[in-house]
């Protein structure tokens, strides 16, 4: 998450929207109901407002972010524990291995299995690139 996080001071982003992305980052955001709602009322805003913000920001709306940041925790536990799959997509707040593998695959081309297998197979490749 380290590696995120550095990626993500990068980007011009404003004080309060830098807040509210270390906020998610740092929360460690792995629960499913984790929501617009609950963010927007942690820092006393609207839904909406919240949701402007992180579409004009990031070009993804919180729901998408949110999702972005459960796969990203995933990627890095695929490749640096030996959990199950099973334990990091619910771990990640996912609400099955089904809903996981297709995320995972829509983001990556490959399944979660496959990914871990792929990054541990090659120790030199430098793993941090799988998350850009």
């Amino acid at each position: 998450m380290m590696l995120l996080k550095e990626q993500m001071k990068a980007y011009p982003f404003s004080h309060n929207e830098r807040v509210i992305i270390d906020y998610i980052l740092d929360k460690q955001i792995n629960i499913k109901d984790y929501s617009v709602k609950m963010i927007a009322d942690e820092f006393g805003l609207s839904e909406g407002y919240l949701s402007k913000l992180f579409k004009e920001s990031l070009g993804a709306t919180v729901k998408e972010y949110l999702s972005r940041v459960r796969l990203w925790h995933a990627e890095e536990q695929l490749v640096e524990t030996d959990y199950p799959v099973i334990d990091i997509a619910i771990g990640n707040g996912f609400p099955n291995v089904k809903s996981f593998n297709q995320a995972f695959k829509r983001k990556n081309v490959i399944t979660p299995a496959k990914y871990r297998e792929k990054m541990r197979k090659w120790p030199l490749l430098d793993n941090k690139l799988a998350f850009m």
